[in-house]
């Protein structure tokens, strides 16, 4: 009977020691973890979770209106991670702190900032929507409440508000056109130029002001359609200018023998024919000619006779009457001979043509060696290119088609005019617009810049 408390109180003093050991076990461990925690909470964090947890602090902050406090955190976590998406979106909830507490002199700094490194392109401009959108949420706040932002009657607050809105939104417009220059970021800083536009002129100080940004907007819009409207040279197989182009010297040559051969050809045909039908008459008109000829030879004769009886008379001194009656007498009979001329001019007329036909197919000749050189195609030539701008209403009405304008390119490779064009009417005045500025190699002829003509074809899809 006595083993049975004492197996009981083992028994007891067992389990009991066996729950203390396991409390002592639980303790340390909770301990650690949470001293984990702390120690990482200033380090550069490792998991999602974490970071999620502060950036939510801050939006917090900034739901609240605490912005001192959310842009000391979303700065100190800015500076310990380097992850390109987390960056971003600390950059959009930064811009959006510094906004709404009105520190624009941070704002513009850190535009500076992001412009200035090529990499973080992406990174600005989605601050710079951020922008656009800190704007838009001003404006509406004042037309909530009635007040117009160009209102003179603002208090000084108000109006110092709205112009450093009004600067910076300029500045991103400037910066937006300076990172465009690069092919790559052309698209997104025309549609960062077009809504900042779009803001500035929501801001005016007046009507011309509005005038002025509305026209920025406008030309920010039209650059955006031209390189997404499919506008290209219509040409056989694509269009290729490579650097061991043929010399234009020659190829101005060569154009220029096609040209000359054909006028050749039709300058031949007409002096056959009209030859062989006047040959016939020629030869019945020399007969009459020679008849004449032969009378006309018979006609001096007596002229002579009279001269010399006039020239004996007046040494006989014979009176002033006589001699008067004399020449006359002497021109009456030469009076015949315009007859004869009246008739031989038929037969000079018909040596005249034999011999002008050559001489004007010389000047033919000579025009076509003068004239601006034919060239057709001109794509191959440009040295500068183009491409029109899509018309409104043509691309409303869902307008497509092909272009074809002709024009006379000058001693410098410059468009001298336009001369005919084909095509839709509502898109002919973009093709012809967009083909005066375009620039051709000069084309040169025996070492001489010439003029020449050729064509360019638009084909305008949507």
């Amino acid at each position: 009977m006595r083993l049975r408390p004492i197996s009981l109180i083992l028994a007891i003093t067992i389990i009991y020691i066996s729950t203390v050991s396991v409390g002592a076990q639980d303790g340390p461990k909770s301990t650690t973890l949470s001293q984990i925690r702390d120690n990482t909470a200033g380090v550069t964090p490792t998991t999602a979770e974490v970071m999620r947890g502060r950036i939510s602090k801050a939006k917090g902050y900034i739901a609240v209106k605490n912005f001192g406090a959310a842009i000391y955190e979303l700065e100190n976590i800015r500076k310990e991670t380097n992850e390109p998406t987390v960056n971003r979106v600390l950059n959009v909830l930064l811009m959006h702190a510094y906004l709404e507490q009105g520190d624009y002199i941070k704002a513009q700094s850190f535009l500076k900032e992001l412009q200035k490194n090529p990499a973080k392109a992406l990174d600005y401009f989605a601050v710079a929507g951020q922008v656009v959108s800190g704007a838009r949420a001003q404006l509406a706040r004042y037309r909530a409440l009635g007040v117009a932002v160009s209102d003179p009657t603002l208090p000084d607050e108000a109006k110092n508000d709205v112009d450093n809105m009004r600067k910076t939104l300029e500045l991103v417009i400037t910066q937006s056109k300076t990172i465009g220059k690069r092919k790559e970021m052309s698209d997104m800083a025309l549609a960062a130029v077009e809504e900042s536009s779009a803001a500035r002129s929501n801001l005016a100080r007046d009507a011309y002001d509005e005038k002025r940004w509305q026209n920025q907007v406008s030309e920010a819009r039209e650059q955006i359609v031209t390189p997404r409207s499919k506008i290209i040279s219509a040409v056989e197989g694509p269009v290729v200018v490579p650097d061991d182009t043929p010399d234009v010297t020659l190829v101005a040559k060569r154009v220029e023998e096609e040209k000359i051969k054909p006028p050749v050809v039709e300058e031949k045909k007409p002096e056959e024919k009209p030859v062989e039908a006047e040959l016939k008459p020629v030869v019945d008109k020399e007969v009459v000619a020679s008849n004449d000829a032969s009378e006309s030879q018979k006609d001096p004769k007596p002229v002579e006779k009279l001269k010399k009886e006039a020239d004996k008379r007046v040494s006989g001194a014979m009176p002033t009457d006589r001699k008067v009656r004399v020449i006359r007498s002497a021109e009456k009979k030469p009076v015949d001979r315009p007859k004869s001329n009246e008739e031989q001019p038929n037969v000079k007329s018909t040596d005249q043509v034999n011999r002008k036909r050559p001489v004007e197919s010389n000047v033919a000749s000579n025009e076509a060696s003068e004239g601006p050189v034919s060239i057709g195609s001109l794509i191959a030539y440009a040295t500068r290119r183009v491409n029109p701008v899509y018309p409104r209403q043509a691309k409303s009405m869902r307008m497509q088609g092909t272009v074809e304008v002709e024009v006379v390119v000058d001693e410098m490779g410059k468009v001298a005019s336009v001369e005919n064009m084909s095509g839709p009417s509502l898109l002919k005045r973009a093709a012809r617009d967009a083909v005066r500025k375009w620039k051709f190699k000069p084309f040169v002829r025996d070492g001489q810049p010439v003029k020449a003509t050729g064509f360019v074809r638009f084909n305008f899809n949507l």
